[in-house]
Formats: structure tokens, C-alpha cells, sequence
């Protein structure tokens, strides 16, 4: 039977993991309202001809399927341990995510353990 102390670690540990899903898909709807309004803004352009108003589209798509590539990588039935890699390895895989903000989540996450020895 776990302990209290136990309880209480793998509450604490959950509670950082979500915490650093809640900082990237902050980051990502925060870049993506960004496009939007950019896109809301943008003078109506030339069918196929704006290169810059194309890039924004592209940019949208894109976020959007970074947005439901999160969902799925933080709905993973794992471990604590396994759902903070998961984690790692998207933030440095997903091209949407500033290195500054990955590194940031892994620093914050790092430290949050750091004090929950097993």
C-alpha cells in the first residue's frame, strides 16, 4: 500500500506535468491568435499571388495540427515519467515551439522533480 508521502509525490508530479501541457498549449494558442489576427488584418491579396498572406495560411494549418498533435501526445494512457518524455520529445521536435519556451518547460519541470525524490 503507497504512503501518504507517496500520494503526495506522484500528486505533485502530476501537477507539474500538467502545468508544463498547460505552458506549450498556451504557447501554441498564443502564436496561433497571433497568425489569426495577422491574417485578419492582412489587405485583401491577390488570389495566389501573395506569398506572405500564402505563408500565413500555411502557418495556420500548421498550428492547428501542432495543436491537435498535443492533445494527442498529453491523452496518452502513460506513467508520470513516460508522459514527461513524451513532453521533452515534443517540445524538441515540434517546429512551432520557440527553443527559449521548450527549454523553459524542461527547466521548470527539471526543477519541480528535483525536489520529489523517489
Amino acid at each position: 500500500m503507497a504512503s501518504s508521502d507517496d500520494d503526495n509525490r506522484m500528486t505533485t508530479k502530476i501537477d507539474v506535468v500538467r502545468s508544463a501541457w498547460a505552458r506549450i498549449r498556451a504557447h501554441l494558442e498564443n502564436r496561433r491568435d497571433r497568425i489569426n489576427d495577422e491574417i485578419g488584418c492582412y489587405p485583401t491579396p491577390i488570389a495566389g499571388c501573395d506569398q506572405q498572406f500564402n505563408y500565413l495560411l500555411e502557418q495556420r494549418t500548421g498550428m492547428s495540427a501542432e495543436c491537435r498533435r498535443l492533445n494527442a501526445a498529453e491523452n496518452q494512457s502513460l506513467r508520470v515519467e513516460d508522459r514527461l518524455q513524451v513532453l521533452d520529445d515534443f517540445c524538441r521536435s515540434s517546429r512551432y515551439i520557440d527553443q527559449g519556451v521548450g527549454s523553459e518547460v524542461r527547466r521548470f519541470m527539471a526543477q519541480a522533480l528535483s525536489t520529489l525524490h523517489d
